[in-house]
């Protein structure tokens, strides 16, 4: 459970809502569930400065923007604030957070996909003072988990009311979120010392370790990697962001954390020595660091994801992990396993995925020796981020997956303490691999230009500030030196240099990067210096595959499923996914081009090569228009065939089901998969807005969305449109 530390020390006031949304929709339930299914047991993994913010949250003494906002009468909202709920009251998934509840729904087609300014300001004209009060409750209520809102009678009530709400009403709601924020902890406390779960911890605003250690140990992995120009070589954070976890866990749980995640799954040798002296017994890091220790490489699976079996043994197992006579309990997780819950079971129902998910234990087990200790198969993943692309925020699938779990007699759920206790490592590891659990090297957090820039900034930022801390005459007191450090450890988290470069985009990558160095500001005044200039320039780099590229002018491409000439898609407007909050490592599209001539709108997919690889299976392609008008393009694509793809276009009636009308006659697939839409067809004028994505769709379940968030948007060309650009 993690998130960025968004509480700003110079103003008090958390800059961005999502450490509160949580709180409410994932960091209670999450256990509860685990409760309710006697003889489960699971870890969570708790980074202290996510706790640090709910602490705050709970005790009413937080400022959060969203949250004072919402907690204003409508009818005395300033127009700015209007348009704040406008733009930023819809910040959540469509399809499962939205979609579901009619009112909130009609709410977010009168917003009209506005992007602009100006578009801002037209929207919010369509929304009354009842209609602002309403978003205000879904926003909120929303983000309430279904497992609160199915235990709830007013949570219950004010869904099936849906609308036209009251400011009491309102104020109720906001009072229940503020009450399950100040459940989280002591939920955690309760079900810990009842032996359910265990609790281990992050060093304590979630760095990267061995790049706090030294970022020269970039290249160890990766030895072309460029290292920033100003070195950054601090052990003694290292220690300290270990030390300082472990002693707020203890504060709380009154007993001292056994486990730890290194953030990332984030491991280098030189930092194992600061574990044992925090009094941390194991730590827990991703199966390709264990292969690379090994020096076998990757671990080889089959098409069907399973390890052979002598590979399977070595993956299971935990190790005592030596650097320089100490030693480290490691467990490495199913990578596989691990990224099926993260990234594929969303789109399918609940019972098929928890069924195909303990299948494959069993398989494992079966292809396991029976004799001497049990097999330990660790899956470890992001605690919240994955659950929104879940039905019902993922209550429904992990309650069948515990009870299938729990009711196998061939597995036993259990926690690594509990695991270590009876069974301890048998196997040394001489020599740990630096790397993360993102292909094993540290390359999203100082990879790009921008990832070296920011490790520069917080390099000498930390350098400036110690020299003046270590100078008497500048008096600095103990209560500003520990302001100032404490901001330098904020900045040491992981999340800026996430955002950072071309590998991911939150949608709010300029917010992030204001608040990066923002941090790094006020550290400087902390200790009465001026802050670098450079600091008040942002690092954030718009990269030019990041989000959609709208089309540059007329395209005509021959359709014939092939890149038949560089120029013929030139003009196109593209998609290319950067990954979220999550690391995805692999789409099943590689990049969407779309274009258009004043009759076809033209649309070509390129698959992921390695995907098909490794899923030679039949695929559809849903190419569904959102706006005006509703209509699907069905395209079913075998990879391993070199016929014409078939091919059907629906219409979505008024009672939500879709009628097939007619074929698409222009579609062809070989190493791309290209098509042509009439604009006719869809029954759509030059100057009227297309909104479209493209769903992925497996056999019997759906495999991703493309885009995942808004979907793109195109105004059909009239004759004047290339008049109106210049293309060099």
């Amino acid at each position: 459970m993690h998130q960025p530390y968004y509480k700003r020390l110079d103003t008090g006031e958390h800059a961005m809502p999502w450490a509160r949304l949580h709180a409410t929709k994932d960091y209670l339930d999450m256990p509860l569930l685990v409760e309710e299914c006697p003889g489960m047991k699971a870890t969570f993994n708790l980074v202290p400065s996510l706790l640090e913010q709910i602490e705050e949250f709970a005790g009413g003494a937080a400022r959060e923007s969203t949250l004072d906002i919402s907690r204003k009468k409508a009818e005395e909202l300033t127009a700015e604030e209007k348009k704040f709920i406008v733009r930023n009251f819809f910040t959540c998934h469509q399809e499962n957070m939205i979609s579901p509840y009619p009112r909130y729904r009609e709410l977010f087609a009168n917003r009209k996909w506005a992007g602009t300014p100006e578009e801002l300001d037209r929207a919010v004209h369509y929304f009354s003072h009842e209609d602002i009060r309403d978003l205000q409750v879904w926003y909120n209520l929303t983000w309430i988990d279904p497992l609160h809102r199915e235990k709830n009678d007013f949570l219950k009530q004010m869904i099936t009311k849906g609308a036209h709400f009251n400011e009491e009403e309102k104020r109720r709601l906001l009072d229940i979120c503020m009450n399950l924020i100040k459940e989280i902890i002591p939920a955690y406390k309760r079900l810990q010392n009842a032996g359910v779960i265990e609790i281990s911890v992050s060093p304590f605003y979630h760095p990267i370790l061995p790049l706090l250690y030294d970022t020269e140990f970039c290249r160890r992995p990766e030895p072309k990697c460029p290292s920033p120009r100003i070195r950054f070589h601090h052990p003694e954070d290292v220690e300290s962001q270990i030390s300082a976890a472990c002693d707020f866990y203890r504060e709380r749980f009154d007993i001292s954390p056994k486990g730890l995640w290194p953030s990332e799954g984030s491991v280098c040798p030189e930092i194992i020595p600061f574990f044992l002296k925090s009094g941390i017994e194991w730590i827990a890091t991703d199966e390709e660091i264990l292969a690379m220790s090994l020096g076998v490489n990757l671990f080889s699976r089959n098409s069907m994801g399973f390890l052979d079996p002598r590979e399977a043994e070595i993956l299971y197992q935990p190790y005592r992990t030596l650097y320089n006579n100490v030693e480290i309990t490691t467990l490495f997780r199913d990578h596989f396993l691990s990224d099926l819950i993260g990234f594929h079971y969303a789109g399918w129902d609940a019972e098929q995925a928890s069924s195909d998910f303990v299948s494959r234990l069993k398989l494992i087990h079966s292809s396991l020796p029976a004799k001497g200790a049990p097999f330990l198969v660790p899956v470890i993943l992001d605690g919240e981020n994955c659950w929104e692309f879940y039905k019902d925020d993922g209550m429904p699938f992990l309650r069948s997956l515990y009870s299938r779990i729990v009711e196998e007699s061939a597995l036993e759920p259990t926690t690594p303490s509990e695991y270590l206790k009876s069974f301890p490592p048998k196997k040394n590891l001489n020599s740990l691999f630096s790397g993360s659990w993102i292909n094993h090297n540290f390359y999203i957090w100082i990879g790009h230009e921008d990832d070296r820039k920011s490790w520069e900034k917080l390099a000498q930022a930390k350098n400036d500030i110690e020299q003046r801390l270590q100078n008497p005459e500048a008096k600095i007191s103990p209560e500003s030196a520990q302001k100032a450090r404490k901001l330098i450890a904020i900045a040491e988290g992981s999340d800026w240099n996430w955002w950072y470069g071309d590998d991911h985009s939150s949608g709010l990558d300029e917010q992030f990067d204001e608040l990066y160095r923002s941090h790094l500001i006020e550290a400087y005044r902390a200790v009465n210096l001026e802050a670098p200039v450079h600091l008040n320039v942002p690092i954030f780099t718009p990269a030019p595959t990041r989000g959609i590229l709208e089309p540059k002018g007329l395209i005509h491409p021959e359709i014939d499923g092939r890149n038949t000439n560089y120029f013929e898609w030139l003009a196109a407007g593209l998609y290319e996914p950067s990954s979220g909050s999550m690391h995805r490592s692999q789409f099943v599209i590689k990049r969407l081009l779309y274009g258009f001539d004043l009759e076809n709108l033209y649309i070509r997919i390129d698959p992921n090569p390695e995907y098909y690889l490794n899923n030679p299976i039949p695929i559809t392609f849903l190419v569904t228009f959102l706006e005006p008008f509703a209509w699907r393009v069905e395209i079913h694509w075998d990879p391993q065939s070199r016929e014409r793809p078939e091919s059907r276009i629906f219409e979505q009636k008024k009672d939500g089901t879709w009628e097939l009308v007619s074929h698409l006659e222009n579609v062809a697939a070989r190493k791309i998969l290209e098509m042509a839409i009439p604009f006719a067809l869809l029954r759509v004028n030059p100057g009227m807005i297309l909104l479209f994505h493209v769903i992925v769709q497996g056999p019997d379940h759906e495999l991703e969305q493309f885009p995942s968030g808004s979907p793109i948007r195109l105004i059909v060309p009239d004759s004047d449109y290339e008049k109106s650009l210049w293309l060099v």
